[in-house]
């Protein structure tokens, strides 16, 4: 039953990873990871919870009124109180919310590794591989 719990638990953290920066309320990331996290979005390496926290504000959240991420398949393997999962997503962004037929979209996979904490479970890396783009090209290097 734990490895069920565990599990759901890691796939969470992608959702409310989604959420937050679909909301635009990237503050709600800090509970997400670990304060030595390592994110990595094409090629550049954001290390610390509070690099990871701030980048989004100051990157999809200056470039787009609107994003929305859909989630597919969420895979996790579990080892004891460390687990490595990847996330099929899907992101919309539309730079400005009036116009629907303007958007900038990527997909890609999400590669988690995720410890679990005295606070529950954590980010400790994360790699957003992009494997295509669509609509007009992206504002935001990716």
């Amino acid at each position: 039953m734990q490895r069920l719990i565990d599990e759901s638990e890691v796939r969470k953290l992608v959702q409310e990873h989604y959420r937050a920066l679909d909301d635009a309320n990237f503050d709600a990331l800090n509970s997400l990871y670990t304060d030595d996290a390592v994110f990595e979005i094409g090629g550049q390496i954001h290390r610390g919870r509070k690099a990871i926290v701030d980048t989004p504000g100051n990157t999809i959240g200056r470039a787009y009124e609107v994003t929305y991420h859909h989630i597919g398949q969420i895979y996790v393997d579990l080892d004891g109180d460390e687990a490595r999962g990847v996330a099929y997503v899907i992101a919309y962004h539309l730079p400005n919310a009036a116009e629907l037929m303007k958007h900038e979209d990527a997909g890609g996979k999400f590669h988690v590794t995720a410890r679990r904490t005295e606070d529950g479970w954590r980010f400790t890396q994360v790699r957003l591989e992009i494997v295509f783009t669509q609509g007009d090209p992206m504002r935001v290097h990716v």
